[in-house]
Protein backbone atom coordinates (compact mmCIF):
# COMPACT_ATOMS: atom_id res chain seq x y z
CA UNK A 1 0.00 0.00 0.00
CA UNK A 2 3.27 2.61 1.20
CA UNK A 3 4.77 2.14 -2.31
CA UNK A 4 1.43 2.13 -4.48
CA UNK A 5 1.30 6.13 -2.41
CA UNK A 6 5.07 6.61 -3.27
CA UNK A 7 4.05 5.42 -6.91
CA UNK A 8 0.83 7.63 -7.27
CA UNK A 9 2.77 10.98 -5.88
CA UNK A 10 6.18 10.13 -8.17
CA UNK A 11 3.46 10.47 -11.17
CA UNK A 12 1.79 13.59 -10.16
CA UNK A 13 5.83 15.31 -9.30
CA UNK A 14 6.41 14.24 -12.98
CA UNK A 15 3.09 15.85 -14.21
CA UNK A 16 3.59 18.98 -13.07
CA UNK A 17 7.04 19.05 -14.08
CA UNK A 18 6.00 18.68 -17.90
CA UNK A 19 3.62 21.27 -17.61
CA UNK A 20 5.97 24.06 -15.72
CA UNK A 21 8.78 23.15 -18.26
CA UNK A 22 5.87 23.49 -21.13
CA UNK A 23 4.29 26.69 -20.06
CA UNK A 24 7.84 28.28 -20.80
CA UNK A 25 9.79 28.20 -24.01
CA UNK A 26 13.18 29.77 -22.35
CA UNK A 27 14.28 29.85 -18.77
CA UNK A 28 16.31 31.65 -16.36
CA UNK A 29 19.52 30.57 -17.30
CA UNK A 30 19.19 32.53 -20.86
CA UNK A 31 18.79 35.65 -19.26
CA UNK A 32 21.50 37.91 -18.36
CA UNK A 33 20.98 40.69 -15.78
CA UNK A 34 21.72 44.15 -17.63
CA UNK A 35 19.02 42.97 -20.65
CA UNK A 36 15.42 43.23 -20.50
CA UNK A 37 13.77 41.02 -22.66
CA UNK A 38 10.07 40.53 -24.41
CA UNK A 39 7.93 37.73 -25.09
CA UNK A 40 5.88 38.12 -28.32
CA UNK A 41 4.12 35.14 -27.68
CA UNK A 42 1.01 35.76 -26.70
CA UNK A 43 0.32 39.38 -28.64
CA UNK A 44 -1.16 37.25 -31.95
CA UNK A 45 1.40 39.34 -34.06
CA UNK A 46 2.53 37.66 -37.35
CA UNK A 47 5.85 38.14 -37.08
CA UNK A 48 8.07 37.44 -40.73
CA UNK A 49 11.68 36.51 -40.58
CA UNK A 50 12.73 39.83 -41.72
CA UNK A 51 11.04 41.76 -38.72
CA UNK A 52 12.94 43.22 -35.94
CA UNK A 53 10.76 44.01 -32.52
CA UNK A 54 12.05 47.70 -31.51
CA UNK A 55 12.66 48.74 -27.76
CA UNK A 56 11.74 52.57 -27.55
CA UNK A 57 12.94 53.87 -24.31
CA UNK A 58 11.86 57.20 -22.71
CA UNK A 59 13.12 58.59 -19.57
CA UNK A 60 11.02 60.13 -16.91
CA UNK A 61 13.78 62.42 -16.26
CA UNK A 62 15.64 63.24 -19.46
CA UNK A 63 12.31 62.49 -22.30
CA UNK A 64 13.34 60.75 -25.33
CA UNK A 65 16.83 59.38 -25.50
CA UNK A 66 16.28 58.04 -29.63
CA UNK A 67 13.59 58.72 -31.71
CA UNK A 68 11.03 56.17 -32.76
CA UNK A 69 12.77 54.09 -35.52
CA UNK A 70 16.15 54.64 -34.42
CA UNK A 71 18.25 51.92 -35.11
CA UNK A 72 19.66 52.11 -31.63
CA UNK A 73 15.99 50.69 -30.82
CA UNK A 74 16.15 47.54 -31.98
CA UNK A 75 16.47 43.96 -30.59
CA UNK A 76 17.61 41.38 -30.92
CA UNK A 77 16.27 37.52 -30.80
CA UNK A 78 17.82 35.11 -28.12
CA UNK A 79 19.42 32.17 -29.99
CA UNK A 80 17.39 29.27 -29.86
CA UNK A 81 14.54 30.95 -28.24
CA UNK A 82 11.41 31.09 -31.07
CA UNK A 83 9.84 34.54 -29.51
CA UNK A 84 11.89 35.80 -27.17
CA UNK A 85 13.90 39.43 -28.13
CA UNK A 86 16.56 40.72 -25.59
CA UNK A 87 17.78 44.53 -25.19
CA UNK A 88 20.77 45.86 -23.53
CA UNK A 89 19.92 49.35 -22.90
CA UNK A 90 23.19 50.40 -21.45
CA UNK A 91 25.16 48.92 -24.55
CA UNK A 92 22.53 50.63 -26.86
CA UNK A 93 22.28 54.08 -25.56
CA UNK A 94 25.42 54.59 -23.54
CA UNK A 95 25.72 57.34 -21.28
CA UNK A 96 22.01 58.08 -21.87
CA UNK A 97 20.79 55.48 -19.94
CA UNK A 98 21.49 55.59 -16.05
CA UNK A 99 20.73 52.89 -13.81
CA UNK A 100 18.91 54.45 -11.35
CA UNK A 101 16.61 56.51 -13.84
CA UNK A 102 12.83 55.73 -14.26
CA UNK A 103 11.30 55.01 -17.63
CA UNK A 104 8.79 53.47 -19.86
CA UNK A 105 9.71 51.09 -22.94
CA UNK A 106 7.36 50.58 -25.90
CA UNK A 107 7.80 47.10 -27.34
CA UNK A 108 6.95 47.70 -31.38
CA UNK A 109 7.66 45.94 -34.90
CA UNK A 110 8.47 48.78 -37.60
CA UNK A 111 6.54 48.52 -40.69
CA UNK A 112 3.99 45.77 -39.19
CA UNK A 113 1.61 48.36 -37.25
CA UNK A 114 2.30 45.94 -34.13
CA UNK A 115 3.26 47.33 -30.39
CA UNK A 116 2.46 47.47 -26.96
CA UNK A 117 1.19 50.30 -24.23
CA UNK A 118 3.89 51.72 -22.28
CA UNK A 119 5.54 49.55 -19.28
CA UNK A 120 7.33 51.42 -16.76
CA UNK A 121 10.41 50.01 -15.87
CA UNK A 122 13.80 50.45 -13.43
CA UNK A 123 16.48 49.07 -12.61
CA UNK A 124 15.01 46.26 -10.92
CA UNK A 125 13.72 44.77 -14.39
CA UNK A 126 16.92 44.19 -15.97
CA UNK A 127 16.95 40.29 -15.83
CA UNK A 128 13.49 40.05 -16.19
CA UNK A 129 10.93 39.45 -19.02
CA UNK A 130 8.05 41.34 -20.43
CA UNK A 131 4.79 39.18 -21.86
CA UNK A 132 1.40 40.32 -23.06
CA UNK A 133 -1.71 38.80 -21.49
CA UNK A 134 -3.92 39.51 -24.54
CA UNK A 135 -5.35 42.27 -23.30
CA UNK A 136 -5.57 45.97 -24.67
CA UNK A 137 -6.80 49.10 -24.64
CA UNK A 138 -6.67 52.81 -26.47
CA UNK A 139 -3.60 53.94 -28.13
CA UNK A 140 -3.04 57.49 -25.53
CA UNK A 141 -2.71 59.35 -29.15
CA UNK A 142 -4.64 57.43 -31.75
CA UNK A 143 -7.85 56.14 -30.86
CA UNK A 144 -8.25 54.62 -33.60
CA UNK A 145 -5.47 52.40 -32.33
CA UNK A 146 -5.26 49.30 -29.66
CA UNK A 147 -2.42 48.38 -28.26
CA UNK A 148 -1.14 45.83 -26.16
CA UNK A 149 -0.88 45.72 -22.66
CA UNK A 150 2.16 44.11 -21.70
CA UNK A 151 3.32 43.38 -18.20
CA UNK A 152 7.09 42.47 -16.40
CA UNK A 153 7.02 38.09 -15.03
CA UNK A 154 8.97 37.19 -12.54
CA UNK A 155 7.71 39.03 -9.56
CA UNK A 156 8.04 42.39 -10.49
CA UNK A 157 5.82 44.90 -8.35
CA UNK A 158 3.00 45.25 -11.01
CA UNK A 159 2.38 48.77 -8.71
CA UNK A 160 5.73 50.13 -9.25
CA UNK A 161 6.29 48.70 -12.74
CA UNK A 162 3.45 48.01 -14.38
CA UNK A 163 1.18 50.17 -17.66
CA UNK A 164 2.03 53.60 -17.39
CA UNK A 165 -1.52 55.57 -16.32
CA UNK A 166 -2.24 58.32 -18.89
CA UNK A 167 -5.48 59.90 -20.30
CA UNK A 168 -5.76 59.07 -23.67
CA UNK A 169 -6.76 61.87 -26.68
CA UNK A 170 -10.96 61.11 -26.05
CA UNK A 171 -10.35 61.43 -22.38
CA UNK A 172 -10.13 57.76 -21.29
CA UNK A 173 -8.15 57.13 -18.79
CA UNK A 174 -5.74 53.82 -19.35
CA UNK A 175 -3.25 52.38 -17.79
CA UNK A 176 -2.84 51.65 -13.45
CA UNK A 177 0.71 52.68 -12.38
CA UNK A 178 1.38 55.83 -11.37
CA UNK A 179 4.98 56.98 -12.90
CA UNK A 180 7.75 58.13 -10.61
CA UNK A 181 7.62 61.56 -9.79
CA UNK A 182 3.53 62.36 -10.93
CA UNK A 183 0.43 61.59 -8.48
CA UNK A 184 -2.88 60.76 -10.16
CA UNK A 185 -3.80 64.53 -9.64
CA UNK A 186 -0.82 65.88 -11.50
CA UNK A 187 -1.71 63.94 -14.29
CA UNK A 188 -5.38 65.44 -14.34
CA UNK A 189 -3.87 68.94 -14.39
CA UNK A 190 -1.81 68.14 -16.92
CA UNK A 191 -4.34 67.10 -18.92
CA UNK A 192 -6.23 70.54 -18.20
CA UNK A 193 -3.74 72.48 -19.30
CA UNK A 194 -1.80 70.62 -22.05
CA UNK A 195 -2.23 71.73 -25.86
CA UNK A 196 -0.90 68.18 -27.49
CA UNK A 197 -2.92 65.45 -28.68
CA UNK A 198 -3.98 64.22 -24.75
CA UNK A 199 -5.31 67.89 -23.97
CA UNK A 200 -8.68 68.59 -22.42
CA UNK A 201 -9.14 70.60 -25.92
CA UNK A 202 -8.73 67.40 -27.92
CA UNK A 203 -11.13 65.47 -25.48
CA UNK A 204 -13.54 67.98 -26.02
CA UNK A 205 -13.38 68.24 -29.96
CA UNK A 206 -13.49 64.52 -30.07
CA UNK A 207 -15.98 63.48 -27.01
CA UNK A 208 -17.96 66.27 -26.01
CA UNK A 209 -18.23 67.82 -29.39
CA UNK A 210 -19.55 64.52 -31.24
CA UNK A 211 -21.88 64.13 -28.54
CA UNK A 212 -20.31 60.62 -27.05
CA UNK A 213 -20.20 62.43 -23.59
CA UNK A 214 -21.38 65.55 -21.87
CA UNK A 215 -18.41 67.55 -20.31
CA UNK A 216 -19.75 66.46 -16.96
CA UNK A 217 -19.84 62.87 -17.38
CA UNK A 218 -16.44 63.14 -19.31
CA UNK A 219 -14.75 64.65 -16.27
CA UNK A 220 -16.52 62.82 -13.93
CA UNK A 221 -15.54 59.52 -15.58
CA UNK A 222 -11.74 60.86 -15.39
CA UNK A 223 -12.09 61.91 -11.70
CA UNK A 224 -13.55 58.09 -10.89
CA UNK A 225 -10.76 56.15 -13.01
CA UNK A 226 -8.05 58.66 -11.39
CA UNK A 227 -8.91 57.59 -7.87
CA UNK A 228 -9.89 61.87 -7.31
CA UNK A 229 -12.93 63.45 -4.97
CA UNK A 230 -15.24 65.94 -6.59
CA UNK A 231 -13.22 67.95 -4.58
CA UNK A 232 -9.63 67.16 -6.48
CA UNK A 233 -11.48 68.00 -9.89
CA UNK A 234 -12.83 71.56 -8.46
CA UNK A 235 -9.52 72.41 -7.21
CA UNK A 236 -7.75 71.31 -10.70
CA UNK A 237 -10.19 73.66 -12.21
CA UNK A 238 -9.41 76.40 -9.79
CA UNK A 239 -5.44 76.15 -9.50
CA UNK A 240 -4.91 75.88 -13.53
CA UNK A 241 -7.38 78.43 -14.40
CA UNK A 242 -9.54 76.48 -16.79
CA UNK A 243 -13.25 77.32 -17.88
CA UNK A 244 -16.03 74.05 -18.02
CA UNK A 245 -19.39 73.71 -17.83
CA UNK A 246 -18.96 70.70 -15.29
CA UNK A 247 -20.26 71.13 -11.85
CA UNK A 248 -19.32 70.06 -8.36
CA UNK A 249 -23.04 69.67 -7.27
CA UNK A 250 -23.98 67.48 -9.73
CA UNK A 251 -20.72 65.48 -9.94
CA UNK A 252 -21.33 61.68 -9.19
CA UNK A 253 -18.08 61.74 -7.71
CA UNK A 254 -17.38 61.47 -3.70
CA UNK A 255 -17.15 64.60 -1.90
CA UNK A 256 -15.42 65.70 1.17
CA UNK A 257 -18.02 68.44 2.33
CA UNK A 258 -21.71 69.52 0.56
CA UNK A 259 -21.96 72.74 -0.25
CA UNK A 260 -22.55 74.88 2.98
CA UNK A 261 -24.73 77.63 1.24
CA UNK A 262 -26.70 78.16 -1.79
CA UNK A 263 -25.29 80.85 -4.04
CA UNK A 264 -27.00 84.65 -3.60
CA UNK A 265 -28.92 85.90 -6.50
CA UNK A 266 -28.47 88.78 -8.20
CA UNK A 267 -30.87 91.37 -6.71
CA UNK A 268 -33.32 92.63 -9.43
CA UNK A 269 -32.82 96.52 -8.62
CA UNK A 270 -29.55 97.98 -6.84
CA UNK A 271 -29.76 99.68 -3.53
CA UNK A 272 -30.71 103.15 -3.48
CA UNK A 273 -29.09 104.35 0.35
CA UNK A 274 -26.38 102.54 1.82
CA UNK A 275 -27.22 100.37 4.81
CA UNK A 276 -26.99 102.34 8.25
CA UNK A 277 -25.63 99.09 9.69
CA UNK A 278 -24.27 95.52 8.42
CA UNK A 279 -27.01 93.25 7.82
CA UNK A 280 -27.44 90.39 10.48
CA UNK A 281 -27.55 87.01 8.74
CA UNK A 282 -29.72 84.33 10.82
CA UNK A 283 -27.69 81.41 12.61
CA UNK A 284 -26.93 78.15 11.11
CA UNK A 285 -28.37 76.90 14.81
CA UNK A 286 -31.22 78.27 17.18
CA UNK A 287 -28.86 80.05 19.80
CA UNK A 288 -29.07 78.18 22.66
CA UNK A 289 -28.93 81.91 24.97
CA UNK A 290 -30.30 85.30 24.25
CA UNK A 291 -27.92 88.34 23.63
CA UNK A 292 -26.11 89.86 26.67
CA UNK A 293 -27.12 93.12 25.31
CA UNK A 294 -29.65 94.73 24.28
CA UNK A 295 -28.84 97.72 21.70
CA UNK A 296 -28.83 100.80 24.03
CA UNK A 297 -29.60 103.72 21.47
CA UNK A 298 -30.77 103.61 18.24
CA UNK A 299 -28.78 105.89 15.73
CA UNK A 300 -29.56 109.65 15.65
CA UNK A 301 -28.56 110.49 12.22
CA UNK A 302 -28.16 108.34 9.30
CA UNK A 303 -25.32 108.51 6.81
CA UNK A 304 -25.74 111.67 4.60
CA UNK A 305 -24.03 110.32 1.66
CA UNK A 306 -23.77 106.97 -0.39
CA UNK A 307 -20.16 105.05 0.06
CA UNK A 308 -17.45 106.97 -1.73
CA UNK A 309 -16.44 103.51 -3.15
CA UNK A 310 -19.26 100.72 -3.66
CA UNK A 311 -18.08 97.03 -3.89
CA UNK A 312 -16.65 95.52 -6.90
CA UNK A 313 -17.49 91.46 -6.06
CA UNK A 314 -19.29 89.83 -3.43
CA UNK A 315 -17.27 88.16 -0.52
CA UNK A 316 -16.39 84.37 -1.07
CA UNK A 317 -18.62 83.48 1.92
CA UNK A 318 -21.35 85.16 4.73
CA UNK A 319 -20.90 85.37 8.18
CA UNK A 320 -21.79 82.39 9.58
CA UNK A 321 -22.52 83.58 13.16
CA UNK A 322 -24.48 86.66 14.57
CA UNK A 323 -22.51 89.37 16.28
CA UNK A 324 -22.58 89.56 20.24
CA UNK A 325 -23.89 92.80 20.56
CA UNK A 326 -25.31 95.53 18.31
CA UNK A 327 -23.57 98.75 17.85
CA UNK A 328 -24.35 101.12 20.67
CA UNK A 329 -24.12 104.46 18.96
CA UNK A 330 -24.69 106.19 15.32
CA UNK A 331 -21.65 106.51 13.31
CA UNK A 332 -20.16 109.96 13.20
CA UNK A 333 -19.33 110.00 9.84
CA UNK A 334 -20.56 108.85 6.46
CA UNK A 335 -18.48 105.74 5.35
CA UNK A 336 -16.69 105.93 2.63
CA UNK A 337 -16.46 102.41 1.96
CA UNK A 338 -18.71 99.99 2.06
CA UNK A 339 -19.08 97.13 4.70
CA UNK A 340 -16.52 93.97 4.22
CA UNK A 341 -19.16 91.91 6.05
CA UNK A 342 -22.31 92.06 3.80
CA UNK A 343 -22.14 93.18 0.12
CA UNK A 344 -24.47 96.41 -0.81
CA UNK A 345 -24.35 95.62 -4.72
CA UNK A 346 -24.76 92.90 -6.89
CA UNK A 347 -21.31 91.46 -8.40
CA UNK A 348 -20.18 93.06 -11.52
CA UNK A 349 -19.99 89.51 -13.14
CA UNK A 350 -20.86 86.05 -12.23
CA UNK A 351 -18.74 83.68 -11.58
CA UNK A 352 -17.38 81.39 -14.71
CA UNK A 353 -15.60 78.36 -12.08
CA UNK A 354 -17.95 76.22 -10.12
CA UNK A 355 -17.17 74.97 -6.83
CA UNK A 356 -18.81 73.92 -3.80
CA UNK A 357 -20.67 76.86 -2.86
CA UNK A 358 -21.49 78.52 -5.57
CA UNK A 359 -23.03 77.20 -8.96
CA UNK A 360 -21.58 78.88 -12.30
CA UNK A 361 -24.28 80.54 -14.49
CA UNK A 362 -22.02 79.99 -17.42
CA UNK A 363 -18.94 77.81 -18.32
CA UNK A 364 -17.19 79.50 -21.76
CA UNK A 365 -14.47 77.24 -23.76
CA UNK A 366 -11.53 79.83 -23.67
CA UNK A 367 -10.70 78.02 -26.73
CA UNK A 368 -13.00 79.01 -28.60
CA UNK A 369 -12.69 82.61 -30.57
CA UNK A 370 -14.83 85.59 -28.90
CA UNK A 371 -15.89 86.83 -32.69
CA UNK A 372 -16.15 85.42 -36.13
CA UNK A 373 -12.73 84.11 -37.86
CA UNK A 374 -10.34 86.38 -39.12
CA UNK A 375 -9.73 86.50 -42.81
CA UNK A 376 -6.33 85.42 -43.07
CA UNK A 377 -4.13 88.26 -45.05
CA UNK A 378 -1.68 87.03 -47.85
CA UNK A 379 1.61 86.81 -46.59
CA UNK A 380 4.22 83.87 -47.69
CA UNK A 381 6.11 81.38 -45.59
CA UNK A 382 5.68 77.58 -44.06
CA UNK A 383 2.37 76.21 -43.45
CA UNK A 384 1.57 75.93 -39.97
CA UNK A 385 4.37 78.14 -38.65
CA UNK A 386 2.39 80.88 -37.51
CA UNK A 387 5.45 82.33 -35.28
CA UNK A 388 7.76 82.54 -38.45
CA UNK A 389 10.50 81.42 -37.23
CA UNK A 390 10.43 78.14 -39.75
CA UNK A 391 9.81 76.07 -37.34
CA UNK A 392 6.94 74.02 -36.78
CA UNK A 393 6.34 73.57 -32.66
CA UNK A 394 3.81 73.79 -29.88
CA UNK A 395 4.43 77.73 -29.41
CA UNK A 396 3.05 78.17 -32.80
CA UNK A 397 -0.50 76.38 -31.50
CA UNK A 398 -0.11 79.07 -28.56
CA UNK A 399 0.04 82.09 -30.59
CA UNK A 400 -2.79 81.02 -32.93
CA UNK A 401 -4.98 80.52 -29.75
CA UNK A 402 -3.67 84.24 -28.27
CA UNK A 403 -4.81 85.30 -31.64
CA UNK A 404 -7.92 84.54 -31.54
CA UNK A 405 -8.90 85.31 -27.95
CA UNK A 406 -7.00 88.81 -28.74
CA UNK A 407 -4.41 88.62 -26.40
CA UNK A 408 -1.11 90.78 -26.91
CA UNK A 409 1.32 89.24 -29.54
CA UNK A 410 4.81 90.29 -29.59
CA UNK A 411 5.56 92.92 -32.45
CA UNK A 412 6.31 90.88 -35.56
CA UNK A 413 5.55 87.97 -33.89
CA UNK A 414 2.48 87.00 -36.24
CA UNK A 415 2.60 85.30 -39.34
CA UNK A 416 -1.50 85.08 -40.42
CA UNK A 417 -0.71 83.23 -43.52
CA UNK A 418 1.27 80.41 -42.21
CA UNK A 419 -1.43 80.59 -39.09
CA UNK A 420 -3.88 78.96 -41.56
CA UNK A 421 -2.71 75.58 -41.03
CA UNK A 422 -5.92 73.99 -43.30
CA UNK A 423 -5.91 76.67 -46.33
CA UNK A 424 -9.44 77.37 -46.24
CA UNK A 425 -8.54 81.16 -45.78
CA UNK A 426 -9.56 81.26 -42.33
CA UNK A 427 -8.07 81.22 -38.94
CA UNK A 428 -9.81 79.48 -36.65
CA UNK A 429 -9.38 77.00 -33.83
CA UNK A 430 -9.33 74.11 -36.32
CA UNK A 431 -6.02 75.34 -37.50
CA UNK A 432 -4.36 75.18 -34.30
CA UNK A 433 -5.87 71.56 -33.46
CA UNK A 434 -4.30 70.56 -37.38
CA UNK A 435 -0.89 72.07 -35.99
CA UNK A 436 -0.84 69.69 -32.69
CA UNK A 437 -2.47 66.36 -34.62
CA UNK A 438 0.89 67.16 -37.39
CA UNK A 439 3.27 67.35 -33.98
CA UNK A 440 2.00 64.44 -32.63
CA UNK A 441 2.40 62.24 -35.72
CA UNK A 442 -1.59 61.75 -36.17
CA UNK A 443 -1.22 62.82 -39.62
CA UNK A 444 1.24 64.88 -42.36
CA UNK A 445 0.61 67.98 -44.33
CA UNK A 446 1.39 65.34 -47.97
CA UNK A 447 -2.48 63.93 -46.95
CA UNK A 448 -4.49 66.90 -45.83
CA UNK A 449 -5.57 68.91 -49.07
CA UNK A 450 -6.05 72.51 -49.11
CA UNK A 451 -9.71 73.14 -47.42
CA UNK A 452 -9.79 70.38 -45.16
CA UNK A 453 -9.38 71.28 -41.58
CA UNK A 454 -9.83 67.64 -39.85
CA UNK A 455 -10.17 64.96 -42.56
CA UNK A 456 -9.52 62.08 -40.77
CA UNK A 457 -10.61 62.22 -37.03
CA UNK A 458 -8.91 60.47 -34.58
Amino acid sequence: MFKKMISVLLAVMMVVSVMAVSSFTYNAATLEANKIYFDTNGTGWDIADSDIVSFYVYSLTDGELVSWGGKKLRGTKVEGEATLWEYDPADKLGDKFKADDHYFVIFYVSGAGYETYALLFDKTCLGHVAKCDGSTCENPVDSTKESQLAYWQGGIDRKVCGPRLAITSTGNVVGSCVEYGKTAYSIFTTFLTDTGAQSLTNARQYTVDTGVKTEQKMIDDIGKDLGLKADDVQKGFTETGVATTWSYDASTLPKTAPPTQAPTPKPTDPPTQPPTQAPTPAPTQPPTQPPTQAPTQAPTQAPTQPPTQAPTQAPTQAPTQAPTQAPTQAPTQAPTQAPTQAPTQAPTQAPTQVGPTQAPTQAPETQAPTQAPTQAPPVEGMRGDADGNDKLEINDVTIIERYLVKLPIEQNGFNAKNADADLDGVIDVFDATLIQRVLAEICNWDKIPANSSLNTPK
